[in-house]
């Protein structure tokens, strides 16, 4: 199968469809065959022909979860809010982002950027300055802030949250 699909992603000279193919060959790859470098390539080449295809960025985003390549993580939530449908959508992916520089690569600076660029995107979200607060009760700052983001994050997306 996997022949067939690149010999077909080979000869589509519509990007729509070669996108769709490799996205398809990636999910061969991935799931059939295990072969999960195979299936990055793969996904990558569909992410390059048509940057919206959606259920390959989701693919893409769960290798990257499953292996924590959080700088690869990083850079393919930044592409899909610049891509983002609606104002709604680029502020939770810059919300994401942010939680993954602060989460995974203990990045405060690019994490609050993100955070800033979340809340300009939807002013709805404007709770994601915690650069303000005092931290309270021995917490440092970084972590009355994280717990603050965290509320304000669910709280804005309506849903319920987690104590810490």
């Amino acid at each position: 199968r996997a022949t067939q699909l690149l010999k077909e992603l080979d000869a589509t000279l519509d990007p729509a469809a070669a996108a769709f193919l490799a996205y398809e060959l990636g999910e061969h790859y991935e799931r059939r065959l295990a072969d999960e470098a195979r299936a990055v390539k793969s996904y990558g080449r569909a992410l390059t022909l048509d940057a919206s295809l959606r259920p390959n960025l989701w693919a893409i985003r769960r290798v990257f979860y499953r292996r924590a390549l959080w700088p690869n993580l990083v850079k393919l939530v930044a592409a899909e809010a610049r891509f983002a449908d609606s104002e709604t959508a680029r502020a939770e992916l810059n919300v994401e982002r942010g939680q993954l520089y602060e989460m995974h690569l203990g990045d405060d600076d690019e994490a609050s950027q993100a955070y800033d660029e979340g809340r300009a995107a939807d002013p709805g979200c404007a709770r994601f300055n915690a650069r303000s607060l005092v931290a309270a009760d021995g917490q440092s700052a970084s972590s009355a802030e994280s717990q603050e983001r965290h509320l304000a994050v669910h709280e804005w997306r309506g849903q319920p949250s987690r104590e810490f």
